[in-house]
């Protein structure tokens, strides 16, 4: 074993070791954050931090951010808040079916304490190891592709929003709203199949147009 590759291991050793030791004495010290789509408070394995609800830009506009943003329940202004209608934060809503369809939906930012990596992985519905965290499981959602849509929807839905891990039980903010102009989450589906076009690598064990599971997980 090479010098570098000694002191490396011990590096990450001693690294771990300290980790452990402060955070017997401080017993808040470092985490990391991430938001739970689709519910209203965290799991017991995190700490609340602030719930809102899920908005972005209009799906029938060009305009506004790529991602999704969990805006706050309880906002806050600036003294001088400068009136202007250039871009708007929507409500989201379902479009996956079931009782919470086309409902607007919750979100809630959580902090895992002491555990300083967070990762959402798509496809699975376990963590990679026993070292790390279940802090919840559920499917991939995100905006709807246009090709599956009527042509008006094509001509239209110009707003690509990110891909996220909504909860395996998703709550709604309301009951079922008619105006419906902020982003639409669909679930997301596998593309398999060899008249598919770009169809994965991998079809086995992936399925044509199954949904994606998806877990967040954290160590």
């Amino acid at each position: 074993m090479y010098e570098n590759e000694t002191n490396i291991k011990c590096t990450r050793k001693c690294f771990l070791a300290e980790w452990s030791s402060l955070s017997k004495t401080h017993p808040v010290y470092g985490g990391s954050f991430y938001i739970r789509w689709g519910r209203k408070t965290c799991p017991p394995t995190s700490t609340f931090v602030y719930r809102g609800q899920m908005t972005g830009p209009s799906w029938l506009s060009e305009g506004g951010g790529p991602n999704w943003q969990c805006l706050p329940e309880d906002p806050e202004y600036n003294t001088n808040t400068p009136r202007a209608s250039n871009s708007f934060l929507r409500a989201a809503h379902y479009r996956i079916g079931g009782s919470v369809q086309d409902h607007r939906i919750p979100c809630t930012v959580c902090e895992t304490m002491q555990r300083v990596s967070q990762l959402m992985i798509p496809g699975k519905t376990r963590c990679p190891t026993s070292e790390w965290t279940l802090e919840y499981s559920g499917y991939m959602v995100s905006s709807a592709e246009t090709e599956s849509h009527s042509e008006d929807f094509k001509t239209s839905n110009y707003f690509r929003g990110n891909y996220v891990c909504v909860d395996e039980r998703p709550e709604s903010l309301t009951s079922r709203s008619h105006g419906r102009a902020g982003p639409q989450l669909y679930y997301v589906l596998a593309a398999c199949g060899d008249k598919v076009s770009g169809a994965l690598n991998n079809c086995p064990p992936y399925k044509h147009a199954n949904a994606l599971s998806c877990v967040v997980c954290s160590k």
